[in-house]
C-alpha cells in the first residue's frame, strides 16, 4: 500500500477526466445516478462516481500492518491509499526490488 493522501486532489480529477465512467457508468452501477448533474458544466469530481475519496479511503482493519513502511506516528495518520498486488507470476519483491520500483516509500 501506498500513502496517497498528498495526491487526492490530483488523483480525483484524473478519474474525472474519464466523463463516461466517472459520471455514467459508476453513479448507475452504484445507483446514483440520479445525483449526478446532467449539465456538465455543473458536474465536478467530487459529483461522480463513488470516488469523492470514498473508494481511496484506507480499508478498516489494516492498522499497524503497514507501520513498517512508515512508522507508527505517520501510520496512524494515513487517511487513503493505493494498494497495489505483487503478481505471482512476476519476480518475487525483495528488498532490492522493492527499494527500485518503490524508491518514495520511506
Amino acid at each position: 500500500m501506498i500513502d496517497v493522501g498528498d495526491r487526492m486532489e490530483t488523483i480525483v480529477r484524473m478519474m474525472a477526466s474519464h466523463r463516461s465512467q466517472f459520471f455514467e457508468w459508476l453513479p448507475y452501477n452504484e445507483r446514483r445516478a440520479d445525483e449526478v448533474p446532467q449539465a456538465e458544466a455543473d458536474r465536478s469530481p467530487g459529483c461522480g462516481a463513488g470516488t469523492n475519496k470514498r473508494s481511496l479511503r484506507l480499508p478498516s482493519g489494516i492498522g499497524a500492518s503497514w507501520w513498517p513502511q512508515y512508522g507508527p506516528d505517520r501510520g496512524r495518520k494515513i487517511e487513503y491509499c493505493e494498494v497495489f498486488e505483487i503478481s505471482e507470476y512476476a519476480a518475487p519483491l525483495d528488498e532490492a526490488s522493492r527499494q527500485r520500483l518503490f524508491w518514495f516509500i520511506p
